[in-house]
């Protein structure tokens, strides 16, 4: 496993083991940062967030909203997410995440209901 940490201060650890199963692309740590942004487009895996404190906002392209994302908030941004999500420059959030991809976190989603691109656990 290597660990480092980016430019925007992320502790980011990545696993390096792909697997079809189940694989923990990479997972790490977002610092309180109100420069901290991430915008991806179509993205191809599964990403599980959970803020720890402050404020952050997810934006999906196309859908002309936003959703806010507060301390002990849980969201999952799904495969095919377009879109940018960022801290409140105020408060901004500090999270912890993970990257996951496999046929088990895609049958898991689908058992569930998981419907949309963000799902967010108030």
């Amino acid at each position: 496993m290597n660990y480092h940490t980016n430019p925007q201060g992320e502790q980011i650890f990545y696993t390096g083991r792909p697997d079809s199963f189940f694989e923990v692309n990479m997972c790490g740590y977002t610092a309180p940062n109100p420069e901290y942004s991430v915008y991806r487009f179509k993205s191809a895996i599964h990403t599980f967030e959970y803020v720890i404190s402050g404020t952050g906002y997810i934006e999906t392209e196309g859908d002309n909203e936003k959703k806010t994302v507060s301390a002990g908030d849980f969201y999952l941004l799904s495969p095919g997410f377009t879109g940018h999500y960022y801290p409140d420059p105020e408060r901004p959030f500090s999270k912890i995440w993970a990257n996951v991809r496999g046929s088990f976190i895609d049958r898991m989603a689908d058992i569930y209901g998981v419907e949309g691109f963000v799902t967010v656990v108030h």
